[in-house]
């Protein structure tokens, strides 16, 4: 098995924190759009949800086997 170089590495790295992003924004979006909770609390408690959506994305990646 071929071992990733230096410049492999850092894009996988920059790829997998523009998912991340993306699926913190998602997550944030429709629970904004879809009145599912009351915007103070999404507000009060927005670090947790992207500690949420990390924890969503890891375990995706994780089981798929990347």
């Amino acid at each position: 098995m071929k071992q990733a170089g230096q410049p492999q590495i850092i894009r996988a790295y920059q790829r997998d924190e523009e998912y991340r992003q993306w699926l913190r924004y998602a997550v944030l979006e429709s629970l904004e759009l879809g009145s599912i909770l009351p915007y103070r609390i999404i507000h009060n408690y927005r670090a947790e949800w992207a500690v949420a959506s990390d924890f969503i994305y890891f375990t995706l990646t994780t089981l798929q086997g990347k």
